[in-house]
C-alpha cells in the first residue's frame, strides 16, 4: 500500500471558513509548546465519506513519541502536585467556555 506521507497539502476548503483559524494546526502538542515533527514529515488526514484532505498534520516518529510520552509523565506528575482541585476545576471551566465560545468552528 502506498504512503500517504506528504511534505504540504492544501487544507480542506471546510476549514478556510473557520471564524477562529487558530483553531487548526498541524503541529502536535509536546511538552507545553506546538512542535513540527522532528523529521518534518506530514500525513493528510482524509474525509472518509468522500475521500477529500481535510488537513494535513504532523508525522511524528519514535524520538518524538518517546519525547511526548516523557513529557506527558512528567507534567502529569508536576501538575497535580502543583494545582489544588479548586484550580484544576477553573481550567476546566474555561476550557468548557471556550468550546462554547468556539462551538461554530467545532461542528
Amino acid at each position: 500500500m502506498a504512503s500517504r506521507i506528504t511534505k504540504n497539502a492544501a487544507p480542506s476548503a471546510n476549514f478556510q471558513r473557520l471564524r477562529n483559524a487558530s483553531l487548526l494546526d498541524s503541529r502536535g502538542f509536546i511538552a507545553g509548546e506546538w512542535r513540527h515533527a522532528a523529521e518534518g514529515r506530514t500525513f493528510n488526514v482524509y474525509e472518509p465519506s468522500s475521500g477529500e484532505v481535510l488537513h494535513p498534520v504532523a508525522d511524528f516518529g519514535h524520538s518524538d513519541f518517546v519525547r511526548a510520552i516523557d513529557s506527558a509523565y512528567e507534567g502529569y506528575q508536576s501538575f497535580y502536585a502543583d494545582t489544588t482541585a479548586k484550580e484544576r476545576g477553573a481550567m476546566l471551566s474555561r476550557w468548557h467556555s471556550l468550546i462554547l465560545d468556539n462551538a461554530d468552528d467545532c461542528e
